[in-house]
């Protein structure tokens, strides 16, 4: 018999063209209750996506590129992580955002959700299977050679001299993805703030597209400092469509 997975993920479809919210300038009220909203701990992402619909409606005047392409953001984060809790069984459930900009998944899930120029998704699962989840997705390549030594400790500057140049950019892309899905799963468990220096990752399999990484701390951090934590961390990874997308979780003790 075959087992429900343990876990369910989607991705935002893509999406038409939105309304112009109106500008900040013409409605200074309603970027303010927005940003009130965010800071009292009352807003969730589909209450937001309602005002930006609501205020596209009573002004057609056009915003600022960015106030847009964060409110775009918002929606698309809710699209994917509805549709994910959705596979659950977790049907219009609302998803709080907490002070630190976090999402307060509902009881008895936890979750993640990734967002890159080109691709949202979201995973959940059952807080019975997985204590916590983690997910990113970078595009292959993005980060530059000048930040290269900023994001790797001396064991993988190694490992990325060794690989053919062809090979480094997508490397060290999934590095960075690997070290910021470690920092989503472990962050609602124990609030602990990381660099790129504290932690180092180990790519089991390298060239097939798709393998598994372990990460070590490389000094004492709050989640290895859990008794079993280390052997119930899990770590893959997949190269796909130009993006590398890494995921990191946590399983529940017995």
């Amino acid at each position: 018999m075959m087992m429900a997975a343990p876990y369910a993920i989607a991705a935002a479809p893509p999406r038409p063209a939105l309304p112009t919210p109106p500008s900040l300038a013409a409605v200074p009220a309603w970027h303010s209750l927005l940003e009130e909203r965010w800071q009292q701990r009352l807003s969730t992402l589909t209450e937001l996506s309602l005002a930006y619909h609501n205020a596209a409606e009573r002004c057609g005047q056009p915003a600022g590129a960015a106030e847009t392409a964060r409110l775009q953001r918002l929606l698309r984060e809710a699209t994917a992580a509805r549709r994910a809790l959705g596979e659950l069984g977790r049907v219009d459930v609302p998803i709080p955002v907490a002070h630190d900009r976090q999402p307060v998944w509902p009881s008895g899930v936890v979750g993640s959700i990734t967002h890159t120029t080109g691709l949202c998704a979201a995973v959940v699962a059952e807080s019975s299977r997985l204590a916590a989840v983690g997910v990113d997705t970078e595009l292959c390549g993005a980060v530059k050679p000048e930040l290269w030594q900023t994001i790797c400790v001396a064991d993988e500057s190694a490992w990325i001299r060794a690989l053919p140049a062809g090979e480094r950019a997508a490397a060290v892309t999934l590095l960075f993805s690997a070290k910021e899905a470690f920092y989503k799963c472990q962050y609602p468990l124990v609030r602990e703030r990381l660099g790129f220096s504290d932690l180092s990752v180990m790519v089991l399999a390298w060239g097939q597209g798709h393998g598994a990484f372990r990460v070590r701390a490389v000094r004492p951090i709050a989640l290895f400092e859990r008794a079993g934590a280390a052997e119930l961390l899990r770590g893959s990874y997949r190269l796909h469509e130009g993006f590398v997308s890494a995921g990191v979780c946590l399983s529940a003790q017995r």
